[in-house]
Order: structure tokens, then C-alpha cells, then sequence
């Protein structure tokens, strides 16, 4: 039990240690979690060690209750044969014999029990809280642990924030070492999937993350900056916001190895002539460069959740993933207002979904906001098909449900104006008409 203690409140510190050292809201998250399972099992761990004390000191009092009842036994049976034995006393002395035999019966009983208990039963205690009370924590070691081996799917958004200043740098080798690769190098967007003042359901986000395999190449020759990926016979190009992910394809560029990359889609949508002949355009973001498998995924498989529906700019379905509201994107958007159309842009990514349980929703301008049709939020996995540039649905990851998760919208243009203040616009003009003629 002291070994399993001890083994705990070592790890218990380098969680510690991995929270200040987290990167994202995230992994702060994940960390803390395991904290908090951690120190739980350190409490069942001290309260099994006391019971087990106490038991361990019954036991020893009853012990020694156990060899002082013989010897009291002793005591009174010979005094009773000493006095069957001898010849029958005086009155005097028999008077005083019973009374000789009771003080020694009182004396014996209550002194070697009680000093027994009193010396057995103080000291232990101290001692045992003694031992119990945590010590001071020490300096904070900043090894990895083996428990982050089983962190939680990594989250991610539609659209990446830029990259904050000063960020360090991590090395490649220490993307081999760490089970939390993917989650090292996400954005600074990167929803908190457990945030109940941030999302009206507790555990949905808008997500777009999946893997896709590929060799990564220079999108120009004299510069390596810009890349693109290579899937099949298609290029896309390959969107880099991190410095240290930048850093990282640099030092392991090689134009000919197919690599494993966790990544989420952007997709543009072109207004569409008559003939609707204009192709969407789609790019990947970088999020980690993987060794095997993961998050439940097989090549060309992501994992997407947003709104079931169609959109204007397209014929068929799409799942909009709109950016999570967060504290975070928030503020970012606050400071560079002038970006805010661009950061805030959701991701309609074409999904092609047979027999949907749902049906998506479709606007229709000639009815009020609060009698359009239902808007569901889907969790799904899909299938990338490059050839039909559109996603293929495999099987639903939870069940469709009304309740959307907190999103920030895109700000609208100034002269926009809302259907009711046009409505009143033009009855006026009508009633200026009216009283002219």
C-alpha cells in the first residue's frame, strides 16, 4: 500500500507539471482530469491504510486483554486454595481477607487495561498522522507520464485562428516520444469539448477533423513556406498556422514519402452561373503529422458534426461547421476586427447521405424566422472521395438533436438591414406616395 501511495503522489506531481506546461484549453482539460482521478484514488488509497492501522491495533489491545485474564485467574484461584487449606481464622481476619482479595482483583483490572490501551493507543495515532499528512509538494518535474497515453479525440474547428506570437518551438523528436502529438500542434482555436458556460449541450462541438495520407510538396520550388499535398492523383493545398508545424515539415521534408496527416477541410463555395460549371475548392489544414492510426479513423475518414442543410451556393447537402463560441476566439476577434468575416467563415462541407433520419434544412425566404423548418445538429463519420470532391456517409457517431452548440456568426455587412426594418422602409415610402398624390 506505501509503494502504491507514493506511486500516486509522484504522478499526482507530474500531472501538475504537464498542466502549466499545456499549450491549449484542451490538454489543461485532459491534465486536469487525470488529476482529479488521481487524487481520488490517493484518498481511497489513505482511507484503506487507516483501516487497516486500526484494525491492526484492535487486534494487538485484544492480544494483551487476552494474556493479563490468566493471570488475574491465577491470582484469585490460589488465594481462594490458600484460604480452603488453612484453618478457619478469627473474625477479624476473615473480615479482612475478602477485602484484601477485591483490592487486588480492582487494582489488577483497571490499571493494566487501561495503561495498556493508554499506551498503545495514542501513540499509534500520532504516528499514523503523522505519516498520513501529505508533505509539501516539491519542484515540478516536467517528464512526460505514461497515463496520457489514453487522452480523449482531439477537437478541432472549421477554420484555424492565425498563430499567436512567441509560441516555442517544439523539436521532431519529441513528436515520436509523445502519445499527444496531435494535440501539441492544434491551433489556438481548438474548442473545450466539456465547457457547460460555453455550449448549451455539454458534450457537442462543430467539428471537421479526419486523416488523409499523402506526400507533402513545395507548392514552389525557390520557397518553403507553401506546401501542398499530394492524395492520389489530386493536389491540394496544405494550410500551415503553426510555427512549429511549419518548423517540423521543414527539418522532415522528403517529396517522396507518403505520410499520415491529421487534418481538417476548408471548402469554398463559388456563386454559381446558370450552367453552375464553377467546382468548389478544397484545402487541408495541418493539425499533426501521425505514425499510425488514430482517434478511431482510417485513411480518408473524419469525423464531422454541424448543421444538416442546404445552402444557396450549392446543389446538393452539406454539414456546416460553424466556429465555437469560446473565450479565446472571442477576444482574438475583438482585436483584429477587420479579420473578423474571414475567422468567423463557417465550413459547408458536401456530404452525400442517403436515407438521413432528418431531413436538412433548407431557408425559405418567404417565411419568418420563427417558421422555417427544424435545423438539426448531426454527428457523423464520413468517407473523403476525392473523385466526386464531396464526403460519403458511413455511420452516425450520436443522434441528431435540435439543441445547437454556442457558435459565433461572421458580422453582417453594414447596409444590411433586417426583413422587419425594410418592411417599414417601404411602408412608408408608400404612405410619403399617399399624401403626395
Amino acid at each position: 500500500m506505501a509503494a502504491s501511495i507514493k506511486e500516486i503522489q509522484q504522478n499526482i506531481i507530474k500531472i501538475q507539471g504537464l498542466i502549466k506546461q499545456a499549450q491549449n484549453p484542451a490538454q489543461k482539460k485532459t491534465f486536469s482530469e487525470i488529476l482529479n482521478n488521481l487524487q481520488g484514488q490517493l484518498e481511497e488509497a489513505l482511507k484503506k491504510q487507516k483501516s487497516t492501522q486500526k484494525t491492526s491495533q484492535k487486534l494487538e489491545i485484544q492480544k494483551i486483554v487476552k494474556s493479563i485474564e490468566p493471570e488475574q485467574k491465577s491470582t484469585t484461584e490460589s488465594l481462594l486454595a490458600a484460604k480452603l487449606q488453612s484453618k478457619p481464622l478469627p473474625e477479624t481476619t476473615q473480615k479482612l481477607e475478602p477485602k484484601s482479595t477485591t483490592k487486588t482483583t480492582q487494582k489488577l483490572e483497571p490499571k493494566s487495561t487501561a495503561e495498556t490501551t493508554q499506551k498503545l493507543e495514542p501513540k499509534s495515532t500520532t504516528k499514523t498522522t503523522q505519516k498520513l499528512e501529505p508533505k509539501p509538494t516539491p519542484a515540478i518535474s516536467t517528464s512526460p507520464l505514461s497515463e496520457t497515453q489514453n487522452t480523449p479525440p482531439i477537437q478541432a474547428e472549421s477554420e484555424p485562428l492565425p498563430e499567436p506570437p512567441n509560441t516555442p518551438v517544439i523539436p521532431p523528436e519529441q513528436e515520436q516520444k509523445t502519445s499527444v502529438e496531435s494535440t501539441t500542434i492544434l491551433s489556438e482555436s481548438e474548442p473545450i469539448a466539456k465547457d457547460k458556460s460555453e455550449t448549451k449541450t455539454s458534450n457537442k462541438i462543430f467539428q471537421g477533423l479526419g486523416i488523409i495520407e499523402g506526400k507533402i510538396i513545395k507548392r514552389f520550388e525557390d520557397n518553403d513556406k507553401y506546401y501542398n499535398v499530394v492524395v492520389g492523383e489530386k493536389t491540394y493545398k496544405l494550410i500551415i498556422h503553426r510555427r512549429r508545424v511549419l518548423d517540423f515539415v521543414k527539418a522532415t521534408y522528403n517529396p517522396d514519402e507518403t505520410q499520415l496527416l491529421l487534418v481538417y477541410p476548408n471548402l469554398v463555395h463559388y456563386r454559381q452561373p446558370k450552367e453552375r460549371t464553377l467546382p468548389l475548392k478544397i484545402s487541408f489544414t495541418i493539425v499533426a503529422v501521425l505514425q499510425e492510426l488514430r482517434h478511431g479513423l482510417k485513411v480518408n475518414e473524419f469525423r464531422l458534426c454541424g448543421i444538416y442543410q442546404q445552402i444557396g451556393l450549392y446543389s446538393g447537402t452539406v454539414i456546416s461547421v460553424h466556429r465555437n463560441k469560446t473565450e479565446h476566439l472571442k477576444h482574438f476577434v475583438n482585436r483584429n476586427k477587420d479579420r473578423a468575416k474571414n475567422l468567423l467563415r463557417a465550413n459547408h462541407i458536401p456530404i452525400f447521405w442517403e436515407d438521413s433520419p432528418v431531413k436538412p434544412f433548407q431557408y425559405n425566404p418567404n417565411l419568418d424566422k420563427d417558421k422555417q423548418a427544424d435545423r438539426y445538429f448531426v454527428e457523423i463519420k464520413a468517407q473523403f472521395l476525392p473523385d466526386r470532391e464531396q464526403w460519403g456517409f458511413i455511420e452516425l457517431l450520436g443522434e441528431p438533436t435540435l439543441q445547437l452548440p454556442d457558435f459565433m456568426k461572421p458580422p453582417k455587412p453594414g447596409g444590411t438591414k433586417s426583413k422587419s426594418d425594410n418592411k417599414e422602409k417601404v411602408e412608408k415610402m408608400n404612405q410619403e406616395l399617399d399624401t403626395k398624390q
